[in-house]
This record gives structure tokens, sequence and C-alpha cells, in this order.
């Protein structure tokens, strides 16, 4: 899947506009991974597939639910046993007047990145 892209210019000076960064995004939990002055960058994982989860409950007792179930948290996961970790990158840009904030995340975060969008102040 691509990752999305959004951009905000905020009134906030560079040092305010990634401590608010790193707050909001680490009580959603996503974990810092690196992080300087211009870019953070954050690892988090996809959503469990709950709903591939209840249908093998469903079809447990037959023998053709289990392997569609696996078939398909394969496929979804890869051959790793644990789900893919996410990316989602920060650069702060800070100009004359203002700080701009480009994200980019995966499909999946995209109501938590709007959230943090929108309670940023703006000019």
């Amino acid at each position: 899947m691509a990752d999305l892209i959004s951009s905000i210019k905020t009134s906030l000076t560079q040092d305010d506009a990634v401590a608010r960064t790193i707050q909001f995004f680490t009580k959603k939990g996503w974990h810092p991974h690196t992080q300087s002055q211009k870019k953070i960058v954050f690892t988090g994982r996809p959503p469990f597939p709950i709903i591939s989860f209840i249908l093998f409950l469903l079809t447990a007792p037959t023998i053709i639910g289990p392997i569609i179930f696996g078939l398909r948290i394969i496929s979804k996961v890869g051959t790793k046993w644990h789900p893919k970790s996410s990316v989602l990158t920060i650069t702060i840009n800070p100009t004359s007047e203002c700080t701009e904030l480009n994200v980019e995340y995966p499909p999946h975060a995209k109501s938590k990145v709007n959230e943090f969008l929108e309670i940023l102040p703006t000019l």
C-alpha cells in the first residue's frame, strides 16, 4: 500500500512542533524510532484483522475455515509471525513566518494524523 502525505503550516516554533508531535503520537501508541530537529520517525503496527479472526471462530469446526484464515493472515502479515511495522514520518520545516509539517503515513493511520493536524494551531 502506498503511503499518504499531508501537510500543514502552523504558528508553533520548531521546538514546540517537535514536542507536540512526540507527545501526541506516543499517546496514540506509536513508538519514536528516530528523532532530529527536522525529522521524526515513528513505528507502529497495523490493526489486527478482527473480522478474519471472527470468521475463523465461526468456521473453525470445519477444515476449510482454518485453512482460509491461515492463508489470509499469511498474505496480510507476510511470512513472519508478527505484523509488519508501519512507519509514520513527520518532517518539520521552519520558515521565517511559520513552521511547516509534512506527514507521511500509512492508510490505517489516517484518522490519527487528521486528529493531530486538527489540534495544531494554524496561521
